[in-house]
């Protein structure tokens, strides 16, 4: 198979995030304790309510929020079929 160099930094980085967060100060019994804690922080709190810089440091949800907001409001203008502008909001 070819190596293609895929950059692995993004999932490094989510590793290290969730080892410096939760894993480390977590002592989990069984497996089942580990998979529902992993689940609650990647689902619950990481992917909605911690903030990512890549976002401008906005958690997911707001960010998402705002966005979908923006978008409603911009419009996009061009001639329709008879030559004359025509604007319309993007929904």
């Amino acid at each position: 198979m070819l190596d293609q160099g895929i950059d692995n930094a993004p999932m490094e980085s989510f590793f290290h995030t969730l080892k410096t967060e939760l894993v480390m100060y977590c002592d989990y019994k069984t497996r089942d304790q580990a998979r529902a804690s992993l689940f609650e922080y990647m689902e619950v709190f990481y992917n909605r309510q911690r903030r990512h810089s890549t976002i401008r440091y906005e958690a997911p949800l707001a960010f998402e929020a705002a966005t979908k907001r923006l978008i409603g409001m911009s419009t996009v203008r061009g001639p329709d079929q008879s030559g004359r502008k025509r604007s319309f909001a993007i929904r």
